[in-house]
């Protein structure tokens, strides 16, 4: 087998080789890295490895506190100043502990580790494979998107697939280099403790996220911060929107000017316009409406909304299902002046209703059209 790794000497971490082709070999050649590893001669390394894992810990432990419904950094600097203090704190819990429990691992394959820090190299050089694409994903995020909130409302669903594939790929790193580096001689424990058993929870974890999603049962989301409150305002309208929402100006067309979109981190959006009456309020109404049952299904009319802040007007509230999920839209809609209309609609899971409405209130009380 060793033949089939030729002359390539495997990593290199102390000025031997480029950082660029180790880390080439770690994600897509594992075993002809891990096949020259040795034990660093300057710990630095380990250091810097702990450090790096920990920080893609504290971020993803950050993306499942914004799931339990708690509250985000109000801004990147914030986020990035909790991120790296966690991550050094937990470093030192990474490289003690988790050398530790890497340790112990080996031995119930029946490996006796005489050189702690060769293993330590091991299981934190897999563990790169999996942190070093979250911080990059974090970093990005941190140019794309305006905060955090906005990043998380607004992130594709890909990328967190793509990280799962990620974590996946750590631990057949980190079970190809205990076979390369150790030569277990139990291979069935060797393929439990390092393969198989962490996969499990791993596959365990990912199916009761997505169960709940099906199920229709949503996790909540941090409530509205209406104390930092945000302020927009352009030609057209301005009004006040909580400090964790996101909002984006949509690109003007015949049909609607000043469209506004704000979205909580729930499942929920809010949608302002205005535009020029082709028929009258009541009909353009019942055409939103149509629109409304066309993407729910059992759709019904729940209600009626006659007033929406200081305006006064028409208004629907329609009830229906998307999959397993029970929606409400609301659609109201005024004339503000001849030739001129303003439409509001509110689309929200039903079940975190009591979280998004006092975001829903404030911008409604706030809001003012600028232009009569």
């Amino acid at each position: 087998m060793e033949n089939e790794i030729g002359p390539d000497p495997g990593p290199a971490f102390e000025g031997e080789e480029s950082f660029i082709r180790n880390i080439h070999r770690l994600y897509f050649r594992p075993k002809a890295y891990f096949a020259g590893i040795a034990a660093p001669k300057k710990r630095v390394w380990l250091y810097l490895f702990a450090f790096t894992y920990s920080m893609a810990y504290a971020i993803g432990r950050g993306d499942r506190n914004s799931l339990q419904g708690k509250a985000l950094p109000a801004s990147w600097a914030e986020y990035w100043g909790i991120v790296v203090g966690a991550a050094i704190v937990g470093a030192i819990i990474v490289y003690a502990l988790g050398g530790w429990w890497y340790r112990a691992r080996l031995r119930y394959c029946g490996v006796e580790p005489s050189d702690s820090a060769l293993a330590k190299m091991v299981y934190l050089s897999a563990a790169q494979v999996y942190a070093l694409p979250m911080i990059a994903a974090a970093v990005a995020e941190s140019f794309l998107y305006e905060d955090p909130a906005a990043a998380s409302i607004r992130s594709p669903v890909w990328l967190g697939l793509g990280l799962a594939v990620f974590a996946f790929w750590s631990l057949i790193s980190s079970y190809t280099g205990v076979r390369t580096v150790f030569n277990p001689p139990r291979r069935a424990a060797t393929a439990f403790w390092f393969l198989g058993g962490p996969a499990a929870l791993y596959v365990v974890a990912f199916a009761l996220v997505f169960g709940l999603a099906l199920s229709g049962v949503a996790l909540p989301g941090p409530d509205a911060d209406i104390v930092n409150q945000r302020e927009f305002s352009n030609a057209e309208m301005a009004f006040s929107y909580p400090g964790n929402w996101s909002l984006t100006e949509k690109e003007e067309t015949a049909e609607a000017w000043a469209q506004v979109r704000v979205e909580p981190l729930q499942d929920a959006a809010i949608t302002l316009w205005f535009f020029e009456p082709e028929a009258s309020a009541a009909e353009h109404l019942e055409n939103w409406s149509e629109d409304i049952c066309e993407s729910f299904e059992d759709c019904e009319e729940s209600g009626t909304l006659d007033e929406w802040g200081d305006l006064v007007g028409l208004g629907r509230v329609i009830s229906g299902k998307i999959g397993n999920s029970k929606y409400e839209a609301r659609g109201f809609i005024a004339s503000i002046s001849e030739g001129r209309y303003f439409m509001v609609q509110e689309i929200l899971l039903r079940s975190q209703a009591d979280d998004v409405q006092p975001g829903l209130d404030l911008i409604r009380n706030t809001f003012r059209s600028l232009r009569e």
